[in-house]
Order: structure tokens, then sequence, then C-alpha cells
């Protein structure tokens, strides 16, 4: 169990956290009563109130947090790419200059939204965002594209969240 001490300047705080840890100890005394295996329980426990917690998080397409499976990824990655060329395109066929700063802005919003699709993906993989500056490397880019792109998923949660298949 978990000693908490809480140091509250407003007695109503303390008494609603009070509260809310004394409910959610019984629950947790009622669920390892009834089960036969307690040392598995608490785990359980734990995994099911974090699957509570991140289903109450919607997938965005602009926040690096959650997973992203390989057809969605592509999919997006896809997306974004037409987006790029077709605001490169633009100005080379209308000729206006005025055109090419609409597009450089474009193509570096897509640049962003494509890293953060591919951050979720990283999280799909259970590997940290971080190592997607893997791509600023020359020729470790190349094959580090063809991994994120074509490797499975973790299967069931991990540290990032539920199973991007089962949501």
């Amino acid at each position: 169990y978990l000693n908490v001490e809480i140091k509250a300047t407003n007695t109503n705080i303390s008494k609603t956290v009070s509260k809310k840890l004394i409910l959610e100890n019984k629950t947790l005394k009622k669920a390892q009563s009834k089960s036969t295996f307690k040392n598995d329980f608490s785990s359980a426990y734990q995994q099911k109130s974090f699957q509570q917690d991140i289903a109450h998080k919607k997938e965005s397409f602009f926040s690096i947090h959650g997973r992203l499976r390989r057809k969605n990824y592509l999919l997006r990655l896809l997306l974004l790419s037409m987006i790029s060329l077709i605001s490169t395109v633009i100005p080379e066929i209308l000729e206006n200059e005025n055109l090419v700063i609409f597009s450089v802005i474009t193509i570096l919003i897509c640049a962003i939204l494509i890293a953060i699709q591919a951050i979720k993906r990283l999280h799909d993989l259970n590997k940290s965002g971080w190592w997607y500056l893997f791509i600023l490397v020359p020729f470790v880019n190349i094959v580090f594209a063809f991994y994120i792109i074509f490797a499975p998923g973790t299967e069931g949660t991990n540290i990032y969240g539920l199973d991007s298949k089962k949501n």
C-alpha cells in the first residue's frame, strides 16, 4: 500500500483527496480478496488504471502523444507529402513570386506534421520520440525511414499508450 501525506491549506481539497484515496484503497482490497494471485493483481490493477486514463485521451493529428499504426502513418505521410508537392508546384505553374512564401510556409508546416506523425509511430514501436533525430544523419535516415514504415508495432499496451490496433 502507498502511504500518502497530505498537506493542504484548503481543508476541502484535503478531504476530497483523502476520500478518493480511501475509495481506491477499498477497491484494491476487494479485488485482492477475490484474486488468488495477490502479487500479480497489483500490476493488473495498475495496468487497468493506466488503460482507463489513456482511454480518456483522444488521439490528435497535432499531438505527439499516443501511438500510430503503420497503415495510418503511411496514409498521413502520403497526404502531407502530396500537400507539400502541390504547394511546391503551384507557384511554378502560375509563375507567381508571391506564392513562393505561401509555398515555403506550407512545406514547413507539413514537415513539422510529418515529424509529429513519425514520433507517434516511434511510440508504437516503443521507442522515444528522440529517435527521430536519426533522420538528420545521412544514409542512416534512409534505413531509419524504412524501419518506421515497415517495422511492426508493439503488441499490447506499452509506456506510450494502448495498442493502436485495438483503438
